[in-house]
């Protein structure tokens, strides 16, 4: 009310102004003069500056609607992605055509977050194609058709993909292990090393070593391997083969770090020509330290029944089997035991019945997959792992 009266009040005192034409304001120049009543210009300003603000209310309103659409946009894609996941994680598929629909909604059309949406709900080679014509999502258009690329084992393929990845995106990690993969796949074992020294510095120390010793390996240069990672025993027992003379001292540094079946036949090939006590003098040193493990005792056992002492042969296999699982070749070695040492061929036939039931004696196993070989490889035959078989 008060401000009411106040907007009257000043009204009326303009309009007497303007109606007695006071305080009228004359410019002289040499040629016109200029007669501007002070009180009317106060109110033109007035009135502008009132017709400015009525003016940019429409601007105000504009821009409230604006924000009201992008939290009405936010509570969509807020409430749209946990619907996402839910139907990735369940993989259900009636309803991935009514979220691309969303999608398309709530980002347009054409957008990188659409093209990503559909290539999660929809992976497909034209996806793919097209998330790759965006520089956006050039990458992730890449990975999906390397893995197609993959999946059809083309590795020519794999290759032409890997060259269109933008020069500032060619150190991101999938790029690298896919250029190392692909290089590990052509048995390019080179490429390989090459790459494995450019990346270096993206890896623990102990992985790089262990990787380039392996490759080295497969370029032939075994003493530098073995230099690199004496402890591993794969690269030990081929270091023993190409160096005879240093043969026994490698062997036995590989089996005071990793006691193992294999190695213990290389060692027990080193023995040969040599009188039957030495021999058995070597493998009771060379088992010392690792007495109670599992390859200490079977090593034991086989160079016992060698030389033809069943009693501590038995003894080392009845040890055996209270402690590790019985596997095929404990029980054709107690077969033998029994039918050549104590001529009990009984017990030797329901020993070899064992052995064809129990577990296979592969030696090698890669941690990946837990598929298992006779022989170490650089790379799993199962899952194509580099460098993951170990002992056993």
């Amino acid at each position: 009310m008060t401000k009411f009266l106040l907007t009257v009040i000043g009204l009326a005192v303009i309009g007497f102004l303007i109606i007695q034409d006071k305080w009228r304001v004359v410019f002289d120049t040499t040629n016109y003069q200029v007669s501007i009543s002070f009180v009317l210009f106060v109110v033109g300003l007035f009135v502008v500056l009132w017709m400015l603000h009525i003016i940019q209310k429409p601007f105000e309103w504009m821009a409230r609607f604006r924000e009201w659409r992008k939290s009405k946009d936010q509570a969509a894609k807020e409430a749209f992605f946990p619907e996402l996941l839910t139907t990735l994680l369940s993989h259900e598929t009636d309803t991935k055509p009514g979220l691309l629909a969303r999608a398309k909604k709530i980002y347009g059309s054409q957008s990188p977050e659409t093209l990503l949406i559909t290539a999660l709900l929809k992976p497909d080679s034209q996806t793919f194609q097209e998330l790759n014509e965006a520089d956006e999502t050039k990458l992730a258009g890449l990975y999906g058709l390397v893995q197609e690329a993959e999946k059809l084992g083309d590795l020519d393929e794999v290759s032409n993909l890997l060259e269109q990845v933008p020069p500032h995106l060619q150190k991101t990690p999938w790029v690298r292990m896919t250029k190392d993969k692909l290089a590990l796949q052509r048995n390019d074992w080179g490429t390989a090393l090459r790459l494995l020294e450019e990346n270096k510095k993206y890896m623990p120390k102990d992985v790089y070593r262990s990787h380039k010793a392996c490759l080295l390996c497969k370029l032939g240069e075994i003493k530098k391997a073995y230099h690199l990672t004496p402890e591993n025993p794969a690269i030990a027992l081929m270091y023993a083969k190409v160096e005879p003379k240093k043969a026994r001292s490698i062997l036995e540094k590989a089996w005071n770090t990793t006691p193992g079946w294999p190695i213990y036949l290389a060692y027990k090939d080193t023995l040969k020509g040599l009188p039957d006590t030495k021999r058995l003098k070597a493998v009771l040193a060379l088992t010392k330290r690792t007495r109670d493990q599992r390859y200490s005792l079977l090593a034991r056992a086989d160079m016992d029944a060698e030389l033809q002492n069943w009693a501590r042969a038995k003894e080392s296999l009845d040890i055996y089997l209270q402690n590790y699982p019985l596997t095929r070749q404990v029980a054709d070695m107690m077969a033998n035991v029994e039918r050549v040492g104590y001529h009990h061929e009984e017990l030797a036939q329901e020993w070899e019945r064992k052995a064809i039931e129990s577990e296979d004696d592969s030696l090698w196993m890669c941690l990946d997959c837990n598929h298992t070989v006779g022989d170490w490889q650089v790379l799993c035959p199962h899952c194509n792992a580099f460098d993951r078989i170990v002992l056993k």
